[in-house]
């Protein structure tokens, strides 16, 4: 399997996505992978003769051995290629992540800090680990009137949500991409009077072709989308030339809206000269984060774990220094991130909780759960049906784990599954990008605002 990354960059504005409500159309802030998906699928039946048309694919597809769709989107969930959400960018080389839910900036002063911005920035941190702390040192230690405040440290205002989904980080700096919205009106022409149809007047909220950064020198750019795709057992080759050929995305097409300027697609190649999981078993057990982070051979999973726990062991002891030894207790904890929505049952039925069980993880404690509910339908142009109406666990959700076993066998164990859960997601709708997950997602790490 091939892992790609692609950069797709807009030349009109784009629609894609929200539900209508009423005759209001919105387009989300963020390229769905299911838009992406569907644009290929778009490409690969350009090729179709009218015979091909008349029949459901791959079902009753009259060559699938020769069929480019059947080939490429034809394929069982566990084989077909996976597109993931794309979000704006700076530049084509900068670090792309999603803010988990812990997430918090000034309610007054929100945003990045940034010393050459007009207005103040109080900065944006992550309030997972001292959240738990506090909720353990209460628990521990009643009698004392601690009390954790989600206050902003320079002003005391009230912490909130930072607005938006996903940040970019390019040579340490952090910065926030938003795209110009824009919103449209049209009216439906009566055919035979060749006026304004009555009571037919439309408003498009699209995304634009241009996107606000949050660094003053570099206020507005193009917009660029980044994502991955991942080629499953589809013909690579295929697949490149077919995402090459992308012209136009989402909605509107037709009124102009979703046209692409260019689209890069770069190949992921596997790191080469790192050690295996299994190096690291004992020294995550044994508390031995900074040999972990000191090692350039370092996978990215443990390197994350690892700084993960480096912050949790900093929390640790200054609870101890105030004599609440019971505080973040466990030998090593981790976080389980969703980078997109995913579609979990449990028993048959929709749940907004993950489990150990529900994940394979032995050994391992549910501890905090930061999550929300989505529901996703919408409308399906290959069916002509509406699609079912599905709740599912919204992006960005945190779901912390902790262990309670110091072996290093089980933290071998548990490194693998981790790895395996992040390679292959969960839930249902993996194809269209849902239920991809990050395992202790970077900006836990930032406890101060930055």
């Amino acid at each position: 399997m091939a892992r790609y990354e692609i950069i797709i960059e807009l030349q009109t504005p784009l629609l894609a996505g929200e539900p209508r409500q009423g005759n209001s159309y919105s387009s989300f802030s963020y390229l769905p992978g299911s838009v992406l998906r569907g644009a290929v699928a778009e490409q690969l039946m350009a090729a179709w003769t009218p015979e091909e048309r008349q029949v459901s694919h791959p079902e009753a597809c009259l060559n699938p051995q020769t069929c480019a769709f059947c080939q490429v989107l034809g394929l069982d969930d566990a084989d077909a290629p996976r597109f993931s959400d794309c979000y704006p960018i700076w530049l084509e080389s900068d670090e792309l992540y999603l803010f988990p839910l812990t997430a918090k900036t000034c309610k007054r002063h929100g945003g990045f800090k940034e010393p050459d911005a007009i207005e103040a920035r109080h900065g944006i941190q992550d309030t997972l680990i001292r959240l738990v702390a506090a909720r353990d040192a209460q628990q521990a230690h009643p009698a004392r009137s601690y009390i954790y405040t989600a206050n902003c440290a320079e002003c005391g205002e009230a912490l909130t949500g930072p607005g938006v989904n996903h940040y970019g980080r390019s040579a340490q700096t952090f910065y926030l991409a938003n795209p110009q919205n824009r919103r449209f009106s049209r009216t439906a022409i009566n055919r035979q009077r060749h006026t304004a149809q009555h009571g037919q007047l439309f408003t498009l909220g699209v995304m634009g072709e241009q996107t606000r950064l949050s660094v003053p020198d570099y206020e507005s750019v193009t917009t660029r989308l980044k994502g991955t795709i991942e080629s499953g057992n589809a013909p690579e080759q295929l697949l490149e030339q077919t995402v090459k050929q992308i012209g136009w995305l989402g909605s509107g097409t037709s009124r102009g809206l979703g046209q692409v300027s260019h689209v890069t697609l770069r190949k992921i190649e596997a790191p080469i000269g790192q050690k295996p999981l299994s190096a690291y078993g004992e020294l995550l057990a044994n508390d031995r984060y900074a040999e972990i982070l000191s090692d350039t051979a370092v996978p990215a999973l443990v390197q994350r774990i690892a700084a993960f726990n480096q912050e949790v062991a900093n929390e640790r002891t200054f609870y101890k220094a105030l004599g609440m030894d019971q505080v973040l207790s466990g030998s090593w904890y981790f976080t389980v991130d969703l980078q997109a929505d995913a579609y979990v049952r449990q028993s048959g039925l929709p749940t907004l909780h993950l489990t150990p069980e529900m994940l394979q993880l032995p050994h391992a404690i549910s501890d905090f759960v930061a999550a929300e509910a989505v529901e996703r339908g919408g409308w399906s142009t290959a069916w002509g049906l509406p699609l079912p109406r599905q709740l599912g666990i919204a992006r960005g959700s945190t779901f912390l784990f902790r262990v309670e076993n110091n072996s290093s066998d089980i933290a071998n164990q548990l490194l693998n599954r981790l790895d395996q859960l992040e390679q292959e997601g969960i839930g249902a709708d993996r194809g269209r990008g849902a239920g991809r997950l990050l395992i202790c997602a970077p900006f836990h790490t930032e406890v101060n605002p930055k």
